[in-house]
C-alpha cells in the first residue's frame, strides 16, 4: 500500500502487479513500478513515496546478485547517497556505469567490476 509518486517513464496494462515486473524488465529506462487498478506505472527509480490503499510498488533489480563484504576496487565514476537497493537504478541512470559498491549509505558508481577485495560491510554488484 505504497505509491512511488514520481519518476514515471511509461504506463502499461497489468492484470496483476507481477505483469508490471515483466513490463519493467522489458523497458530499459524502468527500475521500479507502482500498480493500481490494472495499470502499471513504470518508474526510473523509487523516488518519493506515499501511503495509498490498493497500490503495490516494487523496485526491479537489473543487477547481478549482491556480493556482501566485497569491494570493487577502482574504476570510480561518482558517488551518490542512498540505500543499497537504489544503487542499481542510480548506476543504470549514469552514463558509463557498469557496477557499484555501497558502504555506509553511499553508492560508489563504477565503470566496471574490475578487481575485488574483501571489505566488511561493503556490498557490490554489476549491471546485467
Amino acid at each position: 500500500n505504497v505509491d512511488y509518486v514520481d519518476q514515471d517513464v511509461a504506463e502499461a496494462p497489468g492484470a496483476a502487479s507481477s505483469d508490471c515486473c515483466t513490463a519493467c524488465q522489458a523497458n530499459a529506462a524502468c527500475n521500479a513500478y507502482s500498480w493500481f487498478n490494472g495499470v502499471c506505472y513504470l518508474k526510473s527509480g523509487r523516488g518519493s513515496t506515499e501511503a495509498k490503499t490498493g497500490v503495490q510498488s516494487a523496485r526491479v533489480n537489473k543487477c547481478s546478485a549482491l556480493e556482501k563484504d566485497v569491494d570493487y576496487v577502482g574504476n570510480d565514476l561518482s558517488s551518490v547517497g542512498g540505500a543499497v537497493e537504489d544503487c542499481c537504478a542510480f548506476c543504470r541512470q549514469t552514463d558509463g556505469c557498469g557496477a557499484f559498491s555501497w558502504a555506509n549509505g553511499v553508492c560508489y558508481l563504477k565503470s566496471k567490476k574490475g578487481a575485488t577485495k574483501t571489505n566488511l560491510g561493503v556490498i557490490s554488484s554489476s549491471v546485467v
